[in-house]
């Protein structure tokens, strides 16, 4: 997968927001039905249909673009023929942290996923704590290497949108977090897109000086 320019990638998330999302998803579902079909593709199937859960299509594209992007790039950005834990992981990074029904969740996802994920969730009041900070990638440093991917993924999407937050100390502190935490992560597991990352970082320092 060749990224495009960071503006255009900006772009994508800003302007026919809808029709960009639907986009996604057919590539999604193209890409999984590439793959020998298996127990393991049906769950990823099963955990797409599950977020997209609400039938309000804006109300969907407001709460899940994020994490199709992220889900995306997942399968673009990592070996995931061999192994889809990956793409899954990505489906449900989130999940604790908005108003998903974690107990009809359970149901669909293993268990290694599930722990996963709540080494991924974020407590939002602390987030911008040095020391919570320090602690949060101290686990997640001590946990599966998919955590780490899916981390600087997630981190990789919200660089595109960094601009929007109006906190010029809150920027600086994102930045900080990624240079500090991410950065070294992405260098070691994806250095198919580290030096796009760095690019990306340095756009948006450029734009808070």
């Amino acid at each position: 997968m060749k990224l495009k320019k960071i503006e255009k990638e900006i772009k994508f998330r800003n302007t026919n927001k809808l029709k960009n999302y639907n986009s996604l998803i057919n590539k999604i579902t193209l890409k999984l039905n590439l793959f020998k079909k298996n127990n393991e593709v049906d769950k990823c199937k099963k955990i797409l249909q599950f977020i997209r859960q609400d039938k309000n299509a804006l109300e969907d594209l407001k709460k899940n673009f994020h994490t199709i992007r992220v889900s995306y790039y997942c399968l673009n950005f990592t070996n995931s023929k061999k192994n889809l834990d990956i793409f899954k992981l990505a489906l449900v990074h989130n999940v604790f942290e908005n108003d998903t029904n974690i107990r009809s969740l359970k149901k669909i996802i293993d268990i290694k996923t599930y722990k996963l994920a709540k080494t991924l969730q974020v407590n939002r009041k602390k987030q911008w704590d040095a020391k919570y900070i320090k602690n949060y990638y101290k686990n997640l440093n001590l946990s599966h290497k998919n955590a780490k991917i899916v981390k600087c993924i997630d981190k990789f999407d919200n660089l595109f949108s960094l601009f929007k937050n109006p906190k010029k100390k809150i920027k600086k502190k994102y930045l900080k977090e990624i240079n500090d935490f991410i950065l070294p992560l992405v260098e070691q597991f994806l250095p198919n897109i580290f030096n796009y990352y760095k690019r990306l970082i340095k756009y948006n320092t450029n734009l808070i000086r």
